[in-house]
């Protein structure tokens, strides 16, 4: 009986060997030898515009493959802290067509933490598609097909806003197989897969001319290998499965084959918890080869068979299954297929040792059927309103066309505002219209809804535009989006319009209720400013006398910018900047803010728009550099006050002042720097400051500074009320003092725009850049070379041309500022720039900038001293707004590079550049910003950049390279490995500006360090402050400038603050770091980290090889002390000073 079984089973056998060699083969195993995209970021499909059409690529590290060339692998890699390769439905809002709680999905996650992770995916566009030649300036991703044993979603979540999922791309909803996208973006997202296995996804690109005319690209298939195996390097796997399996010897079967599967055991990866294991055992440990996973027929893992087994541990989502094993022998063995067995997550264990046939593709969740390429729209009406209910307002757009998706792009405005306060974006599709949208922050009579309403190309109208007041309905037609922009007065669409003008009437003055102000500001404010650029600091005057003034760049009373007396003015800090507090803000260094569930008011470091957005200059006081001194004057009841800036890697790099006391910016060269505002109450805010001459007696005469905060005043000019105390239209400013030596002739109170810059063509302004180069300027092959100072890249117009120019205020060949052509100027970023990673800073969406332990050369996005602060302006081209556009061009061997803006939270604002591919930098007003650049090698880096007008893209200026060469000695003065600290450089190199926010806080603390006023109280609230926080940097008895902290010898000043304060070693500041890290407008200055400094000599004070041996005793003392809980700011000073043992 069992020969008789033997002999029917190797019949089987041949005849299934005879059956594969007949059948067409497979394209199994197979992606071996194609790109792999994985472990690192990666936009897929990326857009790009080539030969007038589009084309779909891959993008990662500075390579772009054809999408149908790569494939997609997220494999398990999570690092040592979490898995980040499994999605548990039942943690966000809006889950529901992901399936019940509990449900699992393979992950792609938009955030990543760490340096391992699976995948950091998403999609986007080159900044070279000619949205401006589209009908609404949109166009389209598309999923024209499908294959695989599951579903795909791609979705974005943000637990912060207390909205629900955007919904962004479905395999299996039709009315979500678009995605809009913009040129110049991308954007990371959520992608989930409902089970393991191969996956080939079909995507287009489609958009319309002006004329109508559908532009769509050729189909591209690209695929997703989810879990499993990394597909091998070209030779290093089977390949072709099945032709490997028809090679393979067919004499006889495996001595007693088994294939298992059952829950993972054991802890041995990230997420064990999740895992199944698929067990395939020969009976014979002298078999060798390869054991090939199948789930549902798709391929899933190729596993070499060692001593007759093979184990896949696996995740396989939450449904059943229908799994295989395919044997291929090498050396000893015979080939052997399993018969499909039937699996889910809740069977303890389930085998089979029957043989089967060759796995073949059978997706138990199908797709639907994909629609036509393009579709006429017979009833163009389109419905939209809006339903408020609590905090929640639900907005519905539904078309007439009951199968038409639309793109709803815009949000709830505050009158006059340029950007909302509440946003709305989302797909309405034919499953779901409705938007439910938090507006806890965005109701009143003073706030409306306006919108975009824009379908997919593919349909044959355009978009159009709704305008409503809140809880209102209104119905429109789809059509010509831009015709309807410009019929509400809006020339570029929902979400930039704006009604302020230039000239308009300044708003009723006086507080919200038009009362008397207190004596605090005895002056009632003639002006109100609620939007743009403000400066605070020295301005020089004709008469060469130095006043505190307040630079006014908003606009909103008289063009251009304009020195105001800082008591006539009233900076309002209004609804859009209110923010409800997390455990994820106030987390760390950010404890001062409050408790999770406060709401305070925080008006960001990184401008957004044109909002309100007030810092600090010295660049106008005539050649000296000036500190900055702030006192707290008054504040509502219970109401506190921060000014601070954000870290590179998060946190607080400098707490610049606050209301715990008074505070001082020490620089011991002009600056120019912008910080976070925050405030804790609604209510009137005064602090008096003034400007004193660093390192000397001269000082200006106090000025107060005044914000009102939450009184219901937008981010944009809200227009003159009239009423009780309305002041006239246009009081008459106070003569403006002529910033520097060049002044603009003309018209009194108008000054040069931001940056110390003067007209062009203005005395000393040399738009052509050649500049009065010195005979002893550093040139390289003809190339001059800056490594210090303040630059601007942008367009310039002059004698009404428009060009891209470098503007240089660096001072190391020409005094003022000179415009130069980019390509005459090669940037020098020196060792001194040098930073050591640590896993908190690759934590999060900061995971692009490298692995713990990796070097990388990080110029920050708060300049300090007076060191490279390279930025981008477009305020000097005639009050156009420009676009910037960059791509990269070269790079040493392995070297990447990453310009981006920090978040006020941490974590990166926004991207404007990387080596992974161009980019735009999108501005519907002049502005003027800097930025965080990283360089991961050393070596010479050039991009490209050239300025395109906002809009009309058509005039655009020449692309010039742009070119830092990263590593060595800059020549800048500052010693390697000294960011933050003073001291003299080598070889008799100038003293090396000391870092604006590394202070310790001593009264008459070193430079750098911004000190703290005698008798001002210990223990004050900003994070790790000790006596006198507010200075930058907190730090106790003698702190060295490098970083607060105590047990350094005071470095030329009494202490300010009490030594021993708890927390002192970890004061804002003491980190260094400047900026935060926050994607591409605000992407963190941290030009010195803590692990960082704490290899730094501390300014003024000792370096390790000049401490005594007292010197060496009473730290070790401090030690001591420190690890038994004996104050001294606990392990930080570790951290701080145990390098210098």
């Amino acid at each position: 009986m069992n020969r008789m079984r033997r002999f029917a089973s190797r019949v089987a056998a041949v005849s299934t060997a005879l059956l594969l060699t007949s059948a067409p083969l497979a394209i199994a195993g197979p992606d071996d030898g194609s790109f792999v995209a994985t472990e690192a970021h990666v936009d897929s499909p990326k857009a790009f515009w080539e030969d007038n059409d589009f084309s779909l690529k891959t993008s990662i590290k500075g390579q772009t493959p054809p999408v149908e060339d790569t494939v997609l692998w997220i494999g398990k890699n999570s690092g040592k802290k979490q898995q980040q390769y499994v999605y548990e439905v039942g943690h966000a809002k809006g889950e529901e067509f992901l399936g019940e709680d509990g449900t699992l999905h393979y992950w792609g996650p938009a955030k990543v933490y760490g340096q391992d992770y699976p995948i950091w995916a998403g999609f986007g566009a080159d900044a070279e598609v000619p949205v401006d030649k589209f009908r609404d300036r949109s166009f389209s991703l598309d999923i024209v097909g499908f294959n695989g044993p599951g579903r795909m979603e791609s979705f974005t979540y943000n637990a912060w806003n207390h909205n629900p999922i955007t919904r962004l791309w479905s395999s299996h909803d039709p009315g979500l197989r678009q995605t809009w996208v913009s040129a110049g973006s991308h954007l990371h997202t959520d992608t989930t897969f409902t089970k393991p296995g191969r996956y080939e996804v079909t995507y287009q690109a489609t958009a319309r001319d002006k004329e109508g005319n559908l532009i769509a690209s050729e189909p591209q298939t690209g695929v997703w290998q989810v879990g499993g195996t990394r597909p091998a390097e070209e030779g290093e796997g089977l390949g072709d499965v099945r032709e490997a399996y028809n090679a393979a010897s067919a004499d006889g079967l495996p001595k007693d084959p088994k294939f298992t599967m059952r829950k993972h055991e054991g802890n041995d990866i990230m997420g064990a918890e999740y895992l199944t294991d698929l067990i395939f055992e020969t009976g014979d440990e002298k078999d060798d080869g390869h054991a090939v996973f199948f789930i549902d027929g798709y391929y899933l893992a190729e596993v070499p068979v060692e001593k007759g087994r093979a184990v896949w541990p696996e995740m396989i989502g939450s449904y059943s299954s229908d799994f295989q094993v395919v044997y291929v022998p090498d050396q000893h063995g015979q080939r052997w297929i399993s018969e499909p067995l039937k699996y889910d997550r809740s069977q303890k264990e389930a085998s089979t040792s029957k043989l089967g046939n060759y796995p073949e593709e059978n997706t138990q969740d199908p797709p639907p059927k994909f629609g036509a390429s393009e579709i006429k729209v017979s009833n163009p009406e389109v419905s939209a309103g809006t339903k408020i209910d609590g905090e929640t307002m639900t907005v519905n757009v539904t078309p007439a066309e009951e199968d038409l998706s639309l793109y709803v792009n815009g949000g709830v405005y505050k009158e006059g505002n340029t950007h909302p306060s509440c946003d709305i974006k989302f797909i309405s599709t034919p499953t779901e219209r409705n938007r439910p949208v938090n507006v806890k922050h965005c109701t009143g009579d003073d706030y409306e809804v306006r919108f975009s309403a824009i379908p997919s190309a593919r349909w044959t109208e355009g978009g159009t535009l709704f305008q409503m007041d809140p809880g209102e309905s209104q119905k429109t037609k789809l059509g010509d989006l831009e015709a309807a922009a410009a019929r509400q007065g809006d020339s570029d669409g929902a979400g930039d319009a704006s009604n302020t003008k230039p000239g308009q009437n300044p708003p009723s003055t006086g507080n919200a209720e038009g009362e008397q102000q207190d004596d605090a500001n005895t002056e009632a404010n003639q002006y109100e400013i609620s939007q743009g650029h403000i400066d605070l600091g020295p301005v020089q005057g004709e008469d060469g006398s130095v006043s505190f003034r307040l630079g006014d760049e908003s606009n909103q009373y008289e063009r251009g910018k304009v020195y105001r007396d800082p008591d006539d003015v009233t900076m309002v800090v209004g609804e859009p900047f209110r923010e409800t507090l997390r455990e994820e803000y106030v987390s760390g260094e950010l404890s001062f803010l409050g408790n999770a569930g406060d709401e305070i008011h925080i008006v960001p470091q990184v401008q957004k728009g044109n909002e309100l957005w007030p810092g600090f200059s010295t660049e106008y006081s005539g050649g000296k550099a000036y500190d900055i001194e702030i006192e707290p004057v008054s504040a509502p009841e219970g109401g506190e006050w921060y000014a601070y800036t954000s870290g590179s890697f998060g946190g607080v790099s400098e707490m610049l002042g606050s209301s715990e006391g008074s505070s001082r910016i020490e620089r011991s060269k002009q600056i120019h720097l912008h910080n976070n505002w925050a405030f804790t109450k609604p209510g009137e805010y005064v602090m008096r400051m003034r400007a004193v001459e660093n390192g000397g007696t001269e000082a200006t005469e106090w000025e107060n500074v005044t914000f009102r905060v939450g009184d219901g005043k937008g981010a944009g000019n809200s227009g003159n009320t009239g009423g009780p105390g309305a002041k006239p239209a246009n009081p008459a400013p106070k003569p403006a003092p002529a910033p520097g030596t060049n002044p603009t002739p003309g018209a009194p109170g108008a000054n040069p725009a931001p940056g110390a810059d003067p007209a062009p063509g203005a005395p000393g302004a040399n738009p052509g850049g050649q500049g009065n180069q010195g005979p002893e300027a550093p040139v390289a092959d003809g190339r001059v070379e800056i490594s210090q100072g303040h630059i601007d890249l942008g367009p310039v117009t002059d004698a009404g041309s428009t060009e891209f120019r470098l503007g240089d205020e660096s001072g190391q060949h020409d005094p003022g500022k000179v415009f130069r052509d980019p390509e005459d100027v090669v940037m020098l970023v020196g060792d001194e720039f040098q930073h050591q990673l640590t896993e908190d800073h690759v934590a999060g969406d900061m995971a692009f900038l490298g692995h713990a332990g990796d070097t990388v050369y990080m110029m920050g996005q708060v300049q300090k001293g007076n060191e490279l602060w390279p930025g981008f302006s477009t305020q000097h081209a005639g009050g156009t707004p420009y676009d910037i556009q960059i791509e990269p061009v070269s790079a040493p061997d392995g070297g990447r590079w990453f310009a981006y803006t920090s978040g006020t939270f941490g974590g990166v604002g926004e991207f404007f550049g990387s080596s992974d591919g161009g980019s735009l930098i999108e501005r519907s007003q002049p502005v003027h910003m800097h930025n965080n650049w990283v360089f991961t090698q050393p070596g010479e880096y050039v991009m490209r950049m050239r300025a395109l007008e906002h809009g009309n893209h058509g005039n655009a200026t020449g692309w010039k390279n742009v070119t830092f060469r990263v590593g060595g000695d800059s020549g800048s003065g500052l010693a390697a490995g000294s960011v933050n600290g003073g001291g003299a450089g080598a070889d008799g190199a100038p003293e090396a500006p000391a870092a604006p926010g590394a202070g310790g806080g001593a009264a008459g603390a070193p430079a750098g360090g911004a000190s703290v006023a005698p008798g001002a109280k210990a223990g004050v609230k900003p994070a790790g402050g000790a006596a006198g926080a507010p200075s930058a940097g907190g730090g106790a008895a003698g702190a060295p400038s490098a970083g607060g902290g105590a047990g350094a010898g005071p470095a030329g000043g009494k202490s300010g603050g009490a030594p021993g304060a708890p927390g002192a070693a970890d004061a804002p500041g003491a980190e260094g770091a400047e900026g935060a890290p926050g994607a591409p407008d605000a992407v963190g200055a941290d030009a010195a980290n803590a692990e960082t400094s704490a290899s730094m000599t501390p300014s003024g004070g000792k370096g390790a090889s000049e401490l005594t041996i007292w010197d060496k005793i009473v730290r070790t003392l401090s030690l001591i002390l420190t690890f038994v809980g004996v104050g001294l700011g606990g392990v930080g000073v570790w951290r701080r000073f145990g390098p210098f043992f």
